[in-house]
């Protein structure tokens, strides 16, 4: 899938509309409504995690992460972006809370086969209320604007 890169910020797949909404700020809302519209297989397609019975969206690994304590275990959903089926099962992965949000919109863990740190948000919940871009760097809020 292709990525997409803003302000030095590189990301891929679903992720990369998450952070150009992110750098839009004007917007205030993340755009869901491709994989809303597409259903779950476009969900299931894109980079992130599930956990709690619920889909959590990959942003950026260049956003700064405040990683609380461990959550538990979740799945990366299994994906045949080639259209012919499942790949397989579900593959396994812990989550960490994000310090300072809800388990219910935020968590921290690793995308798929990377080493780094990702934030994983909920479709639809708000970047703004946890980062801010300051001189060409991703800032954490100290305290979320819905908190």
């Amino acid at each position: 899938m292709p990525g997409a890169v803003y302000q030095g910020v590189k990301v891929r797949g679903a992720a990369a509309g998450a952070v150009v909404a992110i750098a839009a700020l004007a917007s205030g809302c993340l755009s869901t409504a491709d994989c809303a519209s597409a259903g779950q297989v476009a969900m299931s397609c894109a980079a992130g995690v599930e956990y709690d019975g619920h889909f959590y969206q990959a942003w950026s690994d260049r956003l700064p992460v405040a990683r609380g304590e461990l959550l538990g275990e979740a799945t990366y959903p299994d994906c045949d972006d080639g259209g012919g089926g499942c790949s397989g099962p579900a593959e396994p992965t812990r989550v960490w809370e994000m310090r300072g949000a809800s388990p219910d919109t935020l968590l921290v863990g690793r995308e798929q086969g990377q080493d780094g740190w990702v934030v994983f948000a909920r479709l639809g919940v708000d970047p703004d209320d946890y980062y801010r871009l300051v001189n060409g760097v991703w800032q954490l809020r100290k305290v979320p604007r819905n908190g």
